[in-house]
């Protein structure tokens, strides 16, 4: 009768186990994040929202790239120096006009040298205002707006003619507020500077204002021009001089120690973080590092995904090369053997109203060669890389919580067995 009494308490320990084992299967595991099949299941996504998943290799890289090494100064913006000085509006003229003797109509002021006597009269500044012109005595209104200064000088001379007696002129420029550039640093503020004919470039606006507070390869430079800016690290401009290039009336010039940051989350060594890095950029690979790289025991290197939102006209650069003819009647690249999908632009005309589209990079660190990919993937400010945690591990912690629940039951069976026998 006891033994029976075992072999059912026995019996009764087993179908726990099984029915615990079936339950928590059904239950989410704790998780730092998405699974592997989460991320990488073009269904689940699509079914959410469409997210677009590239498979990182050599061909991505050099797409990438290719357009980093487009968003600089020289590139986007040119050398070219600024044109001759001409008079704009809100500049303040200072006009000189002397006259010969006998002074016919200035003659407020004599200079007598040997024989020869001159009158003089310098006329009150004048300011530039929204009709482009300045008032002369006994000649009226000129234009200005547009001519340089010797063609100024010539206007008005032509205009005195047969009404003042040999007369010269001299136009001076005492205010060019439109032909200032304003720069900003956080080394001493900001203020404005203005240009010389020599013209003056990157450098020589930060030296001569804001100056840099702290080491120059932690220093980002943004110029904006015609509402277009570009971002550069200033050890980039020091190196390479053409990227320092002539600035532009109305240039806005941004020289701040502004680091860049990821972060990153998952199967890494140590708990979720975020890590600065110089303005100069850093590679995947070197982001992994610094970070403690791959735990041995959690994280899965096939898994590893960078989550990022992409400016438009790389999307589209992507979604075309994805999208080929030559594409599958899924969407998927054919190089790609599947693994990656980037949906077209009217599939996510959801994102329209912003300035980036969210995607996701995957590197799988047991291909050899996806360690020299890492090396040209650059990370961006702002990224997030997420290490997937290995499906060995998932088992083991499912197992540990198993043992949680029927440990006790079995030791409560083997005390029962112990009295019946």
């Amino acid at each position: 009768m006891i033994s029976k009494v075992a072999v059912c308490i026995k019996t009764a320990l087993l179908l726990s186990f099984v029915a615990a084992q079936g339950t928590l299967s059904g239950c989410t595991l704790p998780h730092a994040g998405p699974s592997y099949g989460d991320i990488t299941s073009r269904e689940q996504n699509q079914q959410q929202t469409p997210i677009s998943l590239v498979m990182v290799d050599e061909a991505v890289t050099d797409l990438l790239n290719e357009d980093v090494s487009k968003s600089s100064f020289y590139d986007v913006f040119g050398d070219r120096k600024p044109d001759t000085y001409t008079v704009n509006y809100g500049d303040s003229l200072e006009l000189y006009i002397w006259e010969s003797a006998p002074a016919l109509l200035f003659g407020t002021n004599s200079v007598d040298s040997d024989n020869l006597a001159v009158s003089s009269q310098k006329l009150p500044v004048q300011i530039i205002e929204d009709d482009g012109k300045i008032s002369v005595p006994f000649v009226g209104m000129i234009s200005v707006v547009g001519k340089t200064v010797r063609q100024v000088e010539k206007d008005i001379l032509k205009a005195l003619e047969n009404k003042a007696n040999n007369p010269q002129v001299l136009v001076k420029v005492s205010d060019r507020p439109a032909d200032k550039v304003t720069v900003i640093g956080d080394g001493q503020g900001g203020s404005s500077i203005l240009l010389s004919p020599k013209g003056e470039r990157v450098l020589d606006a930060i030296a001569s204002t804001a100056g840099i507070a702290s080491t120059f390869n932690k220093i980002t430079v943004g110029l904006t021009r015609d509402g277009k800016t570009v971002t550069m690290p200033l050890e980039s401009i020091i190196k390479d001089p053409k990227q320092n290039v002539y600035l532009n009336s109305g240039d806005v010039l941004v020289a701040m120690n502004q680091p860049w940051s990821y972060s990153i989350m998952g199967a890494n060594l140590g708990s979720a973080k975020e890590i600065n890095f110089e303005a100069t950029g850093i590679s995947l690979l070197q982001a992994l590092s610094r970070a403690g790289g791959l735990n041995d025991n959690m994280a899965d290197p096939s898994g590893v995904f960078v989550f990022r939102f992409e400016d438009k006209e790389t999307y589209k650069k992507l979604s075309d090369a994805f999208n080929s003819a030559n594409a599958s009647a899924e969407g998927t690249n054919a190089k790609a053997s599947g693994k990656s999908w980037v949906y077209p632009m009217e599939q996510v005309d959801k994102y329209s109203r912003l300035e980036s589209i969210p995607m996701v990079y995957q590197i799988d660190l047991n291909q050899p060669g996806s360690f020299f990919s890492s090396q040209n993937f650059s990370v961006k400010n702002g990224d997030v890389i997420y290490v997937a945690t290995a499906s060995s591990y998932e088992l083991s912690k499912f197992l540990r919580i198993v043992g949680l629940i029927v440990n006790p039951a079995l030791s409560w069976g083997n005390n029962i067995n112990k009295i019946t026998e």
